[in-house]
């Protein structure tokens, strides 16, 4: 027992723990600053959090003691439960702030969207492994986005845009890794336009457009649609070169900021610790994805590689997506910053991401138990 812990410990890479841990030390930072005057009870999102990250903990730990090859042969089996729950989702769920993306079970609520993208990246892995060689072939790219374009509709009929566009994006970015004939991006980037198209005349309504003419044109309508970004900018320039400080960032005390615990929690840090701690955040996310890269490259495994590239992409998108939106330069989706943002399904997948990870790095380095 104590020496398979000991083999565990030798074998975990805490260097990227590390990068992980000074990550969620941001998101408790900046959770604690905007509930300093509230008691520490379950009610305090500070608190929540704390207790996410715990049983995330014990996810990694929990997903570094099997064999992360089994994700291979029973991808089949994810995706068809992730798909219905997202069923189950769609026509049953009770809307909350107008989205049905949550399910309720035994008290708790989770978003099956969440895990649809750690299905759609687990079967795109294990099918790019086996047909990698073969994807000059029109089949493979129509199967592959076809799957990924049932998920990612019903993700998006809940409505959850911006986690569907995350979902379609990673298949669409795998393909470039996977070395399609150039006529075929030529061909999906055309029916992307026909789709978008479609979308806005006859899918999209109303507060959809205007969200979109607003992220165009922020400062058109600063008490309507653009209000969020507006105050989002406002709270990241406030924060200037060394930040306001802990619980004294008039934006975020004063509730002038909205979701500031989800969406745009990196308006909260920018405002409390100011330019410099908003470049050293941002260097934390460039060291883990350069991390998970790494990885792609020397797992010594094709599911591996491919699995933690999936990863990658969908995370550094997520990250890219939810900064960009805070400073104007993306439309706001609703999607959370990994490993920051408050939210249990959101931060609790990227966790079991991070397990994934550590599995594959420990399986590198050779068998975890000996026998």
């Amino acid at each position: 027992m104590f020496k398979s812990v000991k083999i565990w410990f030798k074998k975990v890479d805490w260097l990227l723990m590390l990068n992980v841990f000074f990550l969620l030390l941001f998101s408790l930072t900046a959770l604690y600053s905007l509930n300093i005057n509230q008691p520490l009870d379950s009610t305090n999102l500070f608190v929540r959090q704390l207790v996410f990250v715990l049983i995330g903990l014990i996810l990694v730990v929990l997903f570094t003691l099997f064999d992360y090859r089994w994700l291979k042969n029973y991808h089949k089996l994810i995706l068809a439960i992730v798909f219905l729950l997202l069923l189950v989702v769609n026509l049953f769920a009770e809307p909350i702030r107008g989205m049905t993306g949550w399910l309720a079970i035994g008290g708790q609520s989770f978003q099956p969207s969440e895990f649809a993208k750690l299905a759609i990246v687990f079967f795109l892995a294990s099918y790019f492994t086996r047909w990698q060689h073969e994807f000059y072939k029109l089949k493979h790219i129509l199967i592959t986005g076809g799957i990924t374009a049932l998920f990612a509709g019903l993700v998006a009929t809940q409505p959850d845009f911006g986690s569907a566009v995350i979902i379609f994006a990673t298949w669409f970015i795998m393909l470039w890794f996977v070395k399609i004939p150039k006529k075929y991006f030529l061909y999906l980037i055309i029916v992307f336009v026909i789709i978008s198209i479609i979308l806005w005349s006859f899918v999209f309504v109303d507060y959809q457009k205007a969200r979109l003419i607003s992220f165009i044109s922020p400062t058109s309508d600063v008490l309507g649609e653009g209000y969020n970004v507006n105050q989002s900018m406002i709270a990241i320039g406030s924060g200037q070169l060394l930040g306001r400080g802990l619980g004294l960032g008039p934006q975020s005390q004063l509730n002038f900021l909205p979701e500031q615990y989800s969406d745009f929690i990196f308006a909260v840090i920018a405002e409390s610790f100011g330019l410099w701690g908003s470049i050293a955040l941002l260097l934390l996310f460039a060291l883990l994805y350069m991390r998970f890269i790494s990885i792609v490259k020397n797992s010594g495994n094709a599911f591996a590689s491919w699995m933690v590239l999936g990863f990658t992409i969908y995370l550094s998108l997520q990250t890219f997506v939810n900064i960009a939106m805070t400073i104007g330069i993306a439309p706001v989706t609703g999607i959370t910053l990994p490993f920051v943002s408050y939210g249990g399904s959101s931060l609790l997948t990227t966790f079991i991401v991070l397990g994934i990870v550590q599995n594959v790095i420990m399986t590198r380095r050779g068998k975890l138990f000996t026998h």
